[in-house]
Formats: structure tokens, sequence, C-alpha cells
């Protein structure tokens, strides 16, 4: 269940994870090999954190660490080696998109 971009076990009512998606990451074709889509990615996670550390601060049963998901299609090689590369795993392949989520320990 998810709530406010709160994870929660239902079983025992305790947050697990705050989690956030990366939605629709785009870098304009002229543009790319330049780093841009990293900067972009890692601008998402430094946020993303700083969210969460907010959060954190005013709920005591939430863990120490954020969830970051994101979908590619899988016939964006680049994009699919962005992720990975950023030590993102992929979680599910179903033959058109590739999920991927990273967890931050902070």
């Amino acid at each position: 269940m998810k709530n406010d971009g709160i994870d929660f076990d239902s079983s025992q009512d305790v947050v697990k994870a705050m989690e956030y998606e990366v939605f629709r990451l785009v870098v304009d074709d002229t543009q790319r090999g330049k780093g841009i889509g990293k900067s972009l990615l890692q601008l998402a996670q430094d946020f993303a954190v700083f969210q969460s550390i907010g959060k954190m601060r005013r709920c005591v049963h939430l863990e120490n660490c954020v969830k970051i998901w994101a979908v590619t299609a899988q016939f964006f090689v680049e994009a699919n080696k962005l992720y990975e590369a950023d030590e993102f795993v992929c979680y599910e392949r179903d033959g058109l998109l590739n999920s991927y989520c990273k967890t931050i320990i902070l």
C-alpha cells in the first residue's frame, strides 16, 4: 500500500521506505553523451533524499531508506545502460518495458 510516497507494510502498520518515481527522463538527441542524463538522475536522487529526511523526522516508524523507481522501454538501450550504471536493479522485464529500482540507505 502506498500513501503520499510512503510504502506501508499493512500487516504491521509500519512504514518501510519513502518511494519516488523518475517519470520520463529525456535528453534531446543532440545533447546525449554529455552527462546530462546522469546529472538529471543524480538531481532526482538528491531531491528524493532531501524530501525523505524531512518526512523521516516526523515519522518515527520510517526506516532510513529511499526507493527510487524508473520504467523505460527496452529499445532505449542507452537509458537502460544509464540506470544500470547508476546501480538501479532491474526488477521486471515484460517484453517492452524494464522496471528499475534503486534503494538508498540514509
